[in-house]
């Protein structure tokens, strides 16, 4: 891996940090990873009730 991208890695796992969000509530830290996959040229990224089979979500209530 390249200096810079360790360099950027390093930088959003710190923003992260500095922007904590509860379990299961991550709206800020997935629209900040989708920000990066789409900047680094990922084509298809599942969201929302796509990315988790709803017998996954530990406990978590249905929406």
């Amino acid at each position: 891996m390249s200096y810079e991208a360790r360099h950027r890695l390093r930088e959003l796992r710190r923003e992260f940090h500095r922007h904590p969000e509860p379990g299961w509530r991550e709206f800020r830290t997935t629209g900040r990873v989708v920000e990066e996959l789409e900047r680094i040229g990922v084509d298809e990224i599942a969201v929302g009730r796509d990315a988790l089979a709803t017998d996954e979500r530990m406990a978590v209530p249905p929406a």
